[in-house]
């Protein structure tokens, strides 16, 4: 038997065999395209259009750019998700080391 369940945007999967007890299986549902680019935008990433659905972002900090493709209303693939968590990541570490050297 099989049961499902969601708890904000968190879902879970029952499985339940034979007399073996539950196994559970979790996973968060993928982010938007849209959420992506509004976590770049919101750590000061400037943002310039691609061909098609790509567009390419850079910040001022850093010497590497990064490429989203997908419509604002897509699922974000898990490797956007980790690309722009990274790229965060190093903005975040930059801007310290600087605020560092400052003081």
């Amino acid at each position: 038997m099989i049961e499902t369940c969601q708890d904000n945007k968190v879902y879970c999967l029952l499985v339940r065999l034979g007399g073996i007890g539950p196994l559970v299986q979790y996973w968060t549902m993928p982010k938007k395209i849209r959420e992506l680019k509004a976590m770049l935008l919101k750590a000061g990433f400037y943002s310039q259009p691609g061909k098609g659905s790509h567009t390419v972002w850079w910040h001022p900090a850093l010497s590497t750019k990064l490429t989203l493709s997908g419509g604002n209303g897509d699922d974000a693939e898990p490797y956007q998700e980790r690309q722009v968590q990274k790229i965060l990541r190093q903005v975040q570490d930059v801007l310290k080391k600087r605020k560092e050297v400052q003081e």
